[in-house]
């Protein structure tokens, strides 16, 4: 995968590979050479806002080819590290006096004592800013001898002789120079209007603040030439090596032991120091805030065709799009060649944290499906005398499931599914099941919609998924959330049944439960043939009647949560005659169609366990129920 890596950054146009970088805060000087003396031809002030003109991404051109590797590294060019530049065609340093406040301190005294008026701030900044300089130009000399050597392998008279002209124009001129530069600042208080004056650039420049840089740019010297010459510093500090795909992206949170590589081949590759350049920006170009590249990015192999318009959609800026804006412009054109690219899936903290990396071997995109509101749920927010039922849409790609189904399952009271952050139960509060199933699958969630994975989530992680945050709706008495997820549950368990060997659906089955129910209750049903399923069905039917008999204004379904909890047939009937012997007195004795039903689920008898007939229990619990038909109605009248 490393070889994939350097390819894919080598691509990207070096306007995009800027765009992962801002040149530093502070002061770019460009020099030039004229009648063999240096002169500032254009100088830019950069206070680390804004847009960047030509002139700051032309110091970043410069910039990005001179800049330390480490400060450990630094110091074969100064072993002081006053200067921070590695490049004989630049010299860079910041104000910085070191973290040693002693000696600082020392500094702050002989400077002050050596000034009329103590008090005088601007002077003393000045003088504080001249002093180090002072620093840097005794290392100048070094500097550049060491620049020479670590940067240059065929140096010509003509720029031995370029170095050398820059080399005492720094030593000698540059401090005068950059005392007089001056730009123009808006002074105005009030931010609705601007007023312009000249000031001194150097008394603008922070001194404390050590990300605040002058940098000196030797612009006679083509880019070209400069970029020879980093490459060729970094050729010598990462001489030819083997990097494990492994060591590359090696870094994975402790708490997420399930982001190990287990399914990633790893290879050894050799890279050369221009690889591990290539790496690094790389590592820059997805640090970038705000990003300028998908996460998660795929990087194909053996595919350049589709590779090729990946990269060109990021280097087009007009087209920031994300990865699944990505994927679906991809798939609108190469629907059967989405495949074979490696998945890499990061954070950026204090470093760059691969979560994930993958090899997926083929994408499937479209995903059709269809939920049916077999529930009878109204749209949200709609009146109780609205008879307009809820629709749902067609489902056509792996991306939509993702976010009506697999979010509605899983995600936190943020309303967000997210598949590689640190588990946070306070996320899921009063939603612990499901906090639970989120903790087990998201990372099968994930591999299903990303990686097409689709094996990976079969029919009992499908119910377990839904029927946890049932089981947490019903503690929070959410009635349409409830209905909803059977209405998932229902409509699309065959999506998820890999052994299936026959066309019946459950949405076939709910039917005939439901056919069943109405025949037992007027004394038509065929019990010789009736099965378990049918069973909890109609003790759900029973269930809810009792309940709706027990309630109040105050309407809750706790009394459901003692059925959940049963998994033996005879402690389940108990518990349900319990509750009709509790609330018969609500119950008419002439309520026949009741009766016929509670018989049979109070004679009927099995050996299963009823926690795997919790999907029928319930669905009988939250369908129609037919004790209160209007025909049950009239008659009972």
């Amino acid at each position: 995968m490393i070889r994939e890596i350097i390819n894919f950054t080598n691509n990207l146009s070096e306007r995009f590979k800027n765009g992962a970088h801002r040149p530093s805060k502070g002061l770019h000087i460009f020099i030039k050479i004229i009648d063999e003396k240096c002169s500032i031809d254009d100088y830019v002030y950069y206070n680390g806002t804004g847009i960047s003109d030509d002139n700051l991404n032309r110091a970043l051109s410069y910039e990005l080819r001179s800049s330390y590797i480490t400060m450990n590294q630094q110091q074969k060019f100064d072993n002081k590290q006053k200067i921070h530049s590695a490049s004989p065609f630049s010299l860079a340093f910041n104000f910085s006096l070191g973290k040693d406040k002693a000696k600082i301190g020392l500094i702050h005294n002989e400077i002050k004592g050596n000034m009329e008026d103590k008090d005088d701030e601007r002077e003393f900044d000045l003088k504080l800013k001249e002093y180090k300089f002072e620093l840097v130009k005794g290392s100048i000399e070094n500097y550049f001898s060491n620049a020479k050597r670590l940067c240059l392998f065929d140096e010509s008279d003509e720029l031995k002789k370029s170095i050398s002209t820059f080399q005492e124009f720094c030593k000698v001129n540059l401090w005068g120079e950059i005392c007089t530069l001056t730009m123009q600042k808006n002074v105005s208080r009030k931010k609705e209007s601007k007023e312009f004056k000249d000031v001194n650039i150097l008394g603008e420049l922070n001194a404390k603040d050590t990300k605040t840089y002058i940098r000196v740019y030797l612009a006679d010297v083509d880019l070209k030439t400069w970029e020879e010459a980093y490459t060729h510093y970094y050729e010598g500090e990462y001489p030819p090596n083997e990097l494990k795909d492994n060591d590359f992206i090696s870094t994975f949170p402790d708490k997420k032991p399930f982001m190990t590589h287990r399914t990633a081949s790893f290879e050894t590759v050799k890279i050369s120091g221009k690889d591990a350049k290539t790496l690094k920006t790389f590592k820059e170009i997805l640090a970038l805030k705000p990003k300028v590249i998908p996460n998660p990015l795929p990087i194909f192999i053996y595919e350049d065709e589709i590779q090729n318009e990946v990269i060109a959609l990021f280097n087009d800026k007009e087209k920031n799009c994300g990865y699944k804006e990505m994927i679906e412009t991809l798939w609108e054109k190469n629907k059967k060649d989405i495949s074979n690219y490696y998945l890499v899936d990061w954070y950026v903290g204090k470093d760059i944290v691969f979560q994930d990396f993958d090899f997926v071997p083929k994408f499937e995109f479209e995903l059709y499906c269809q939920i049916i509101n077999l529930f009878d749920i109204r749209e949200k927010g709609s009146k109780a005398s609205d008879k307009n039922l809820k629709y749902y849409s067609q489902i056509r790609t792996v991306f939509e499931f993702e976010d009506i189904v697999f979010k509605s399952l899983l995600q936190n009271k943020y309303l967000k599914l997210e598949y590689f952050s640190n588990l946070k139960s306070d996320d899921y509060e009063k939603y612990d099941n499901t906090f639970q199933a989120y903790a087990k699958y998201r990372k099968a969630v994930y591999d299903f919609v990303y990686k097409s994975r689709r094996q990976g989530i079969d029919a009992r992680i499908f119910t377990d998924m839904v029927f946890s945050h049932i089981k947490d709706d019903i503690k929070n008495n959410n009635e349409y959330s409830i209905k909803d997820k059977l209405n998932i549950w229902f409509s699309l368990y065959e999506n998820f049944d890999h052994n299936k060997n026959n066309n019946v659906t459950m949405a076939s089955k709910l039917k005939d439960y439901q056919e069943f129910v109405s025949k037992l209750a007027v004394g038509q049903a065929d019990l010789d043939n009736a099965q378990d399923t049918h069973f909890a069905f109609a003790a759900g039917q029973v269930i809810e009647y009792v309940i709706q008999k027990s309630k109040t204004d105050n309407k809750s379904y706790q009394l459901l949560e003692p059925y959940l909890q049963q998994s033996k047939c005879t402690e389940f009937k108990k518990a349900l005659a319990n509750d009709i012997a509790r609330y018969k007195h609500a119950i008419n004795d002439n309520e026949t169609r009741f009766r016929n039903v509670c018989a049979f689920v109070q004679t009927y008898d099995t050996d299963r366990n009823l926690k795997e007939l919790l999907p029928e229990i319930l669905a009988g619990v939250f369908s129609k129920n037919e004790f209160f038909t209007t025909l049950y109605e009239k008659k009972e009248n």
